[in-house]
């Protein structure tokens, strides 16, 4: 493994230790507290905003372009793309925000519109 490599997965051991603690917060969601919730959720939401979030959307705009020029693919990083997008999926969940889901036929929509007006 590279230098560059271990630095890359060093950087992303440091976030187990959050992952875990907030997969325990969304199992308490539908059983604990609500001032329990809300004291745990606090802390995580501060590290999520100012931590971990920018990490991926730092990683989004540099490293995953790189990788996609150098393979000539997705295949690199469609991985952490979906990791980024779960971390995403669980801070909402945290807030207690919800997303709709998009319909087949919004999803067509979305995927046949082209810049402009």
């Amino acid at each position: 493994m590279s230098k560059a490599e271990e630095s890359l997965c060093e950087r992303h051991r440091e976030f187990v230790p959050l992952i875990a603690a907030i997969d325990k917060v969304e199992g308490e969601l539908a059983q604990g507290s609500a001032l329990l919730i809300r004291a745990e959720t606090g802390g995580l939401h501060e590290t999520l905003s100012h931590e971990l979030i920018p990490h991926a959307v730092g990683e989004g705009r540099t490293l995953f372009p790189v990788l996609r020029r150098i393979t000539g693919s997705d295949a690199a990083t469609k991985e952490m793309l979906a990791e980024h997008r779960e971390i995403a999926r669980l801070k909402l969940v945290s807030m207690g925000i919800e997303i709709d889901v998009l319909t087949e036929e919004q999803a067509r929509y979305l995927s046949s519109w082209e810049s402009g007006t």
